[in-house]
């Protein structure tokens, strides 16, 4: 259930790690959370990782790989709720509906096997 309490996590760490995380890309394609540096899957699993800690459930919390029209190929975290999945992104600090975004969706994690990915 999206409580108000819960969008405000969502907003409240989408906006701190977007302005904690220095924009870097990565010279190996490696995923950190946590780091001081990194591109949008350190974003991704960083904010995850924070969620997580506040109590949300893993299974809630999906990276998804999509196509933008401006980054081209870029990674999200998607919150899944009962109001729709919500995309937490480092491009921007609005928390939107999946629909709402400009992006294109082409796969996301299981959410019974994060090591799987499904193609959307």
């Amino acid at each position: 259930m999206l409580s108000p309490d819960h969008l405000h996590d969502l907003v409240a760490v989408n906006v701190s790690i977007n302005s904690t995380i220095r924009p870097e890309r990565d010279r190996e394609d490696l995923w950190s959370p946590g780091a001081a540096a990194g591109d949008c899957e350190d974003y991704a699993l960083t904010k995850r990782r924070y969620l997580i800690d506040l109590g949300w459930a893993p299974s809630q919390l999906l990276i998804a790989v999509v196509n933008d029209p401006l980054a081209g190929v870029h990674a999200v975290l998607i919150a899944r709720t009962d109001q729709g999945d919500l995309v937490l992104d480092n491009l921007t600090d609005k928390v939107l509906r999946w629909d709402q975004t400009r992006l294109t969706f082409v796969s996301r994690q299981s959410e019974r096997l994060p090591a799987m990915w499904v193609k959307l």
